[in-house]
């Protein structure tokens, strides 16, 4: 479920880790947003936007080109939700939607917990790549010397 691209060559690799899979995973204790937005997280735009171009900017979740969706006391709350919310952007939902299918965790170690089994996954996925091209290396040095005899 994680799409990685990356080439022989040393180059930096990209690793898209999916956000849905891990959250599964870790299952947390959650909210669906409709109970979580007095706790959470405030909605102040239009709830009938659709989600696209998710970003962060002066404490506020922004949506489309400038279209300020929802605040929050919270910046991890708001990162959860800068990660959370992109895996809805082509499915054409709108904040409405999401205001009763959506999942937030209900405490903030609770998000650390998917932030971490996140970063773990990408450190994982980023040593099996190395390894793999450290392996094709010594093939190479392989190949090359017996062409040299």
């Amino acid at each position: 479920g994680y799409k990685i691209d990356f080439k022989y060559d040393s180059n930096e690799l990209r690793i898209n880790i999916d956000f849905l899979l891990v959250l599964a995973q870790v299952n947390p204790s959650s909210w669906n947003f409709f109970n979580a937005e007095p706790q959470r997280f405030e909605v102040i735009g239009d709830r009938n936007e659709q989600i696209s171009k998710v970003k962060i900017k002066d404490g506020k979740l922004i949506i489309g080109r400038n279209s300020e969706l929802l605040q929050s006391n919270s910046p991890l709350v708001l990162e959860y939700l800068r990660r959370y919310l992109p895996q809805f952007e082509n499915r054409g939902w709108n904040w409405q939607r999401l205001l009763t299918e959506g999942k937030i965790p209900k405490t903030d170690a609770d998000i650390e917990r998917v932030f971490a089994e996140c970063d773990r996954l990408t450190s994982e996925i980023r040593q099996k790549i190395e390894d793999i091209r450290d392996t094709y290396q010594e093939l190479d040095a392989m190949v090359n010397k017996l062409y040299e005899i």
